[in-house]
């Protein structure tokens, strides 16, 4: 006899953004993304940081620019040429662009339907949990660790670099 499991409450369902960073898929929740942008100028910045791109002018806000690829440790096998868009979030109160390889959707996928965290051990930094989208699987970004590299990037700003 087979076991079923009950069906997930509503407090239990997140819509999410899915994105890629390299070959990766990842999300994160509605909530934090801004917008959506295609790729713009992007002014370079002296850091040692190697995740942070540049700065770059939005509507008259000043946005820092990172590298998600590089702030989490992933590879990209395909091609870095590739249209990439910018995935504008709000993280602690301030706005950063992260640039990724292309956006995918707006999902909702459900935390009791999800995959331990710990089957993936190498991403526990910063994956908060697996979820499910049709016959994928997504590495949902936890965002206190997603605030932790990003509070580690703005310590190799230059001073007065406050972005």
């Amino acid at each position: 006899m087979k076991a079923t499991l009950p069906p997930p409450s509503a407090k239990d369902i997140e819509t999410l953004v899915g994105f890629r960073i390299g070959d990766t898929q990842c999300a994160v929740p509605i909530a934090l993304v801004r917008e959506i942008l295609k790729e713009g100028h992007l002014t370079e910045l002296p850091t040692s940081d190697a995740s942070i791109l540049g700065v770059s002018d939005v509507r008259g806000e000043v946005l820092l620019v990172l590298d998600p690829l590089k702030l989490l440790g992933l590879t990209r096998h395909q091609d870095p040429g590739k249209r990439k868009r910018w995935l504008v979030l709000r993280v602690d109160g301030r706005t950063v662009a992260w640039v990724v390889d292309g956006v995918t959707d707006v999902f909702s996928a459900s935390r009791g339907e999800s995959h331990e965290q710990s089957a993936v051990p190498i991403f526990n930094e910063w994956l908060s949990w697996v979820a499910r989208r049709e016959k994928e699987l997504v590495f949902v970004l936890e965002m206190r660790s997603i605030s932790r590299m990003v509070q580690r990037a703005r310590t190799s700003l230059p001073p007065g670099g406050d972005f």
